[in-house]
């Protein structure tokens, strides 16, 4: 990676960027929207609440969680907004 070559940023480092607003809460799951106001991208990120389970609806989420067992930076947000 050459000087001029932006490093890449973490799930944790960006999940401090965005910006979350819940949108409902239920007795089986809590439903957030997280936004990227620098991409101007919104993502829908759900808890389950009897799995105690986090899903989002990005790329990311969907083809590399299983692979890596790490959250994106979507439900990294969500997670700490709702603590």
């Amino acid at each position: 990676m050459g000087p001029d070559t932006p490093k890449e940023i973490s799930p944790e480092e960006r999940a401090k960027r965005l910006k979350v607003k819940k949108d409902y809460e239920n007795e089986r799951r809590i439903a957030f929207t997280v936004m990227d106001e620098e991409k101007g991208t919104t993502h829908s990120v759900i808890y389950h609440k009897e799995k105690d389970e986090w899903t989002c609806d990005c790329m990311w989420f969907s083809t590399r969680y299983d692979k890596t067992k790490r959250y994106c930076a979507h439900i990294l947000a969500a997670k700490r907004w709702s603590e």
